[in-house]
């Protein structure tokens, strides 16, 4: 008997592994401590916390691409990866089904910016490394200082340490009040979804992911989880 369960609980701890989500922390959306819209998807498609690893986002990334085996990453899309992947090949991931939409907006206390080329010569402060030189070349701004979270970069534009915040659109719906940016346009638009290193074990995954995603999807309950966590965005935001 003692063998028997012991073989069963190795069982369990390699459908684990096979399941190990990396999560980067974020307020409002996804923290263990104060649940956010990802969080709440996360119960919804039954993936168990014990599967799930916080980490701030640098190293969430930084742990998902060196852990080539049977990982994945929530907020993951193709655009994204290539921003952020060094050596990206698109063979080597996979992806669930979009949950969300993410515009990428620049950030000020006074003015409305709508296009990257307004914000020359201007000190910029990006948050989750937002990979703003892909947009402007570096030498055309004062100054880029990516900051750990984005109340953390308000608290620097009110301080006047910096003149804009050029980053994803945030979940600290309290602090993007507070500021202005353009409703009309987006450095970028990517949307959510769930990235797989390509592995047998994670292709079977995403297709049970993908099942559950569907049904959140077509019942509206996705849309309804959304408007509820991003309030009056959740329009902008839903899919």
């Amino acid at each position: 008997m003692p063998m028997k369960l012991s073989l069963i609980a190795f069982f369990i701890f390699k459908i684990s592994l096979a399941t190990t989500l990396f999560i980067p922390t974020t307020d409002n959306f996804s923290t263990p401590s104060k649940p956010g819209f990802l969080n709440v998807l996360l119960s919804k498609l039954e993936i168990r916390p014990s599967d799930i690893k916080y980490f701030p986002f640098k190293r969430a990334v930084s742990m998902y691409i060196s852990d080539s085996a049977d990982t994945c990453f929530a907020g993951g899309d193709k655009i994204i990866s290539q921003m952020y992947i060094p050596n990206f090949k698109e063979e080597n991931f996979i992806y669930s089904r979009k949950y969300l939409k993410i515009p990428s907006k620049i950030f000020s206390l006074n003015k409305v910016y709508c296009k990257v080329s307004e914000i020359e010569g201007k000190r910029v402060l990006t948050t989750q490394n937002f990979p703003v030189e892909k947009f402007i070349q570096r030498e055309k701004l004062k100054s880029i200082s990516d900051i750990n979270d984005f109340n953390s970069a308000y608290k620097m534009l009110k301080s006047n340490r910096g003149d804009v915040i050029v980053t994803f659109f945030p979940s600290v719906l309290e602090t993007v009040k507070k500021l202005k940016f353009c409703r009309d346009e987006s450095l970028i638009i990517h949307f959510d979804s769930i990235q797989c290193h390509n592995t047998p074990k994670n292709r079977e995954f995403i297709k049970r992911i993908n099942m559950k995603l569907d049904k959140l999807m077509n019942s509206g309950e996705l849309k309804n989880i959304t408007k509820k966590s991003f309030k009056q965005y959740g329009d902008e935001l839903s899919i």
